[in-house]
């Protein structure tokens, strides 16, 4: 049992089966709502000179996450999981690239002008990095704050292609791959090697060392290594040149994990599903249509082409959606993100439909 999730081992069982494709009892749902304030706590007062320091605060970022894990009901199979976050390209971070800062979103400035094998060979790990530094102070802070209490998950990861597109650029990328595409090759999945050395560097910290499941950003838990793929540069590329080049790091990321949802971002990367599904270590798909679009009636058909692949996926509904969207899917691997629940007698009710679908 957690502090924050008294149910916290029926809703894991729920969460092993999704991972198999299967249901227990009913599919996989989260849902949350906000406590009354009276049992809030009270979010911490930032008195940071600039936007750097306070996103590089280890104490400030861990008791406001705190907070999120704390002024929530976690409802359903919702998991209290905290996620440290230096913005999604921080890995890149990590390996040298400096760091922008805004008011809620980081991002990194390529390092290579130029196509430069040796400088490319040059980029390691370094644990004196301040990002290093202070990305694994978050995970170790969290993990002693939430012992009893909450789950810490690993913080967003780019891949390697994405990395080699934030050290170099994504539109010098793009000219990198017309004019020496057998030279990127190589180093999409020397950086996908590397992604996986820091992977294990957080995993140690977030879980003590293995004591415990862990996840990402999006929620969802798993025993042993829990990751997100992605590979969002792929949106510039052709289907053949995805297969070619950047799906090979996705394979050694993957291959490195004991499970893995596969983030799939935007209309132009969902021309890569059918690779994607093809991937034996993606156990999952999360499709994110752009804002948009972001109505699952436009995606039934992708969910049923994941689901008919034998993969477990999300599917972002509204509560009131829940009875029309039954009948074009299997419960079986499906794992529901409903929105717009206000408090517990409408998560009772949310849940009560989703134990009648498939019966």
């Amino acid at each position: 049992m957690l502090q924050y999730k008294p149910d916290y081992e029926q809703a894991k069982r729920r969460i092993d089966a999704w991972w198999n494709g299967e249901i227990l009892d009913r599919a996989v749902t989260f849902l949350q709502y906000p406590r009354p304030d009276s049992e809030c706590i009270r979010e911490p007062v930032s008195n940071h000179a600039t936007l750097r320091e306070r996103w590089m605060d280890v104490e400030y970022q861990s008791r406001l996450a705190l907070c999120r894990a704390a002024n929530w009901v976690h409802a359903g199979d919702q998991i209290p999981l905290l996620t440290p976050n230096l913005g999604p390209a921080s890995f890149a971070a990590v390996l040298g690239c400096e760091m922008g800062f805004a008011e809620n979103t980081t991002w990194v400035h390529p390092m290579l002008d130029e196509w430069d094998e040796e400088a490319l060979a040059g980029i390691a790990l370094d644990a004196s990095n301040e990002y290093y530094r202070t990305l694994v102070a978050l995970h170790g802070r969290l993990a002693e704050m939430g012992e009893g209490k909450f789950l810490v998950g690993v913080t967003p990861q780019l891949g390697g292609g994405d990395t080699l597109a934030a050290i170099r650029g994504q539109e010098a990328l793009c000219f990198d791959l017309i004019e020496r595409p057998e030279a990127v090759k190589p180093w999409v999945e020397h950086f996908a090697r590397l992604q996986c050395q820091w992977y294990d560097v957080l995993y140690g910290a977030a879980t003590r060392g293995g004591r415990t499941p862990t996840g990402g950003w999006l929620g969802m838990i798993g025993d042993g290594k829990c990751y997100i793929p992605q590979s969002d540069f792929s949106a510039l590329v052709s289907p053949g040149m995805y297969r070619e080049i950047l799906r090979p790091g996705v394979a050694i990321e993957t291959a490195h994990m004991d499970r893995s949802i596969y983030h799939l971002d935007g209309l132009q990367a969902l021309n890569h599903l059918d690779a994607v599904l093809e991937l034996p270590d993606v156990h999952a798909v999360q499709w994110g249509p752009p804002p948009q679009h972001w109505d699952w009636h436009e995606w039934v058909g992708v969910y049923q082409r994941i689901q008919k692949a034998g993969k477990a996926f999300i599917v972002y509904v509204p509560a009131r959606d829940l009875p029309e969207l039954f009948p074009h899917l299997r419960p079986e691997g499906a794992w529901l993100y409903v929105g717009a629940v206000k408090d517990r007698d409408e998560a009772q009710s949310v849940l009560g439909l989703v134990e009648r679908w498939g019966k």
